[in-house]
């Protein structure tokens, strides 16, 4: 006998038509086993698509309208039995499901499906977990997604901003840059050696090994000597103490930047006594300083040229003091300079011995660079060493700490223990110390020729004068408004 015939002879006939007429579907038989929707449950950390839901989860409250009393139960149709819900693996704790319907639950309402339980809340049926996994059964509401946090009153989104650069046609680069190394391309250049046996042997055989030590250290000078210079730069040569080779000084660097650089390069007599500065050139000039501020027709290199002479070895020029009785003042020095700063970036002065008189003050406005001159005597070092203290002193400390000092050998002395102990005293003030060896061209107090010196004496003035240029870096630095203006008469220089 099927199940739809045992319950019907159960049942009056009228309560079977009414029943079939109602379409009221059977209830099934409790066989033990738990229903579900015939698909496996899925834990929610297996499927992130899913919401956390409980798939055996009974209809909510309202939708399930209480049976009436008096009417009895429906036969189920026949009914296959359903397999229990698989197991979870080992190591992650089951699903609590929900017990059994009672005997005589209420009839469900018809979105609810064949297989809904009964309603949280209700007597026997526990609350649905919180995270549970697996489909939803058919019928059942979802639960809200979260809702966003509302933003507080009066808030108002921002308007959509421009892009800081115009789209084009979405392209989007991102860090990516091209790159192409020399070195994969082109094959690294050596250079062919310029002296010594190396050059020889290039002649002979063209064999290349490239330059020795000895030249390249030449090239790095050279490099150092031709930087490029923004602006003026003017190189004070002093020392309070005459005879101290303050003119060979000027004269061997000037030379040196003269011969190397492309720019022009002059010197200029600055002591207030007439030195002797233009006479130790082979071409002087019969204008001084004097003509040079009485000309009114200064427009063109030439012009210039005119008052000044030259060094034909090197291509140093130099500005002669005035021979007559008039002496020079700082106000003077001041305008001459400005007006040789318009043909010549690169001017020397060479000072006098005192560092109290008005030359000295104009020199110090504006001196970018300052080079002590001393001997290997005691009283050409105590002098150099009394002349840093006054500037550190009346506050120059900052050219003290650029200075390059110069220490001439003028005695034909073997260097001491004590010489080099006086190379070691100085350098912890100033930024280079350099000695020029004994030289018999340098102590005639003729004319110097730059090509006629020991290569010794003439390779000392090159390394100073690269010390020297290493401070043209900085000029680009300076402050333009800086320079003393031209002063009126009976006013000092700004």
């Amino acid at each position: 006998m099927s199940e739809q015939d045992f319950y019907s002879q159960y049942l009056k006939p009228e309560e079977r038509e009414e029943r079939d007429a109602a379409g009221v579907p059977p209830e099934p038989i409790d066989t033990g086993a738990r229903p579900h929707n015939g698909v496996e449950p899925r834990d929610a950390h297996t499927d992130p698509r899913m919401p956390v839901v409980d798939p055996y989860a009974a209809a909510p409250p309202s939708q399930a309208p209480p049976a009436p009393p008096s009417q009895a139960p429906p036969a189920p149709p026949p009914q296959a039995p359903l397999a229990r819900p698989p197991q979870p693996p080992p190591g992650r704790p089951p699903v609590d499901y929900p017990p059994a319907a009672p005997p005589n639950p209420a009839p469900a309402p018809p979105g609810a499906g064949r297989h809904a339980l009964g309603a949280p809340g209700e007597p026997g049926v526990p609350a649905p977990p919180s995270q549970a996994g697996g489909y939803p059964p058919p019928g059942a509401e979802q639960p809200a997604p979260p809702s966003a946090p509302r933003p507080p009153a009066g808030w108002a989104p921002l308007p959509p901003q421009p892009p800081a650069w115009p789209a084009r046609g979405g392209e989007s680069v991102g860090p990516m840059q091209a790159q192409v190394r020399q070195a994969d391309l082109v094959r690294p250049y050596k250079p062919s050696p310029e002296s010594g046996w190396r050059k020889r042997l290039y002649k002979s055989t063209r064999i290349n090994l490239g330059p020795g030590a000895s030249e390249r250290e030449w090239n790095d000078l050279h490099r150092r000597l031709k930087v490029n210079l923004r602006g003026t730069y003017v190189i004070a040569v002093l020392q309070q103490k005459g005879g101290v080779s303050k003119t060979t000084t000027t004269l061997g660097i000037g030379a040196a930047l003269a011969k190397y650089r492309s720019d022009k390069v002059a010197a200029m007599d600055a002591n207030p006594a007439s030195g002797n500065l233009a006479k130790r050139i082979n071409e002087p000039s019969t204008g001084t300083w004097r003509t040079l501020l009485t000309d009114p027709n200064l427009h063109s290199y030439s012009d210039f040229r005119h008052h000044l002479g030259i060094d034909t070895s090197s291509g140093l020029e130099v500005l002669a003091g005035d021979p007559g009785d008039a002496v020079l003042t700082g106000r003077e020095l001041v305008m001459a300079w400005q007006r040789m700063a318009r043909v010549y970036p690169v001017v020397l002065l060479d000072c006098g011995n005192q560092m109290r008189d008005d030359i000295t003050a104009a020199v110090l406005s504006m001196a970018d660079a300052v080079v002590v001159a001393s001997t290997t005597r005691y009283d050409g070092a105590e002098a150099a060493q009394q002349t840093l203290n006054w500037l550190i002193s009346h506050g120059y400390p900052g050219l003290v700490r650029e200075a390059v000092m110069v220490i001439s050998n003028v005695n034909k002395i073997t260097p001491t223990k004590a010489v080099r102990n006086l190379h070691e005293g100085f350098e912890r003030v100033v930024r280079a110390v350099h000695d020029i060896p004994y030289d018999p061209h340098l102590s005639d107090a003729t004319a110097i020729d730059f090509n006629r010196l020991a290569p010794a004496t003439r390779r000392a003035f090159i390394e100073a004068a690269a010390s020297v240029s290493d401070g043209f870096v900085k000029a680009a630095d300076k402050d333009p408004g800086y320079r003393p203006q031209w002063p009126e008469q009976g006013e000092g220089w700004r």
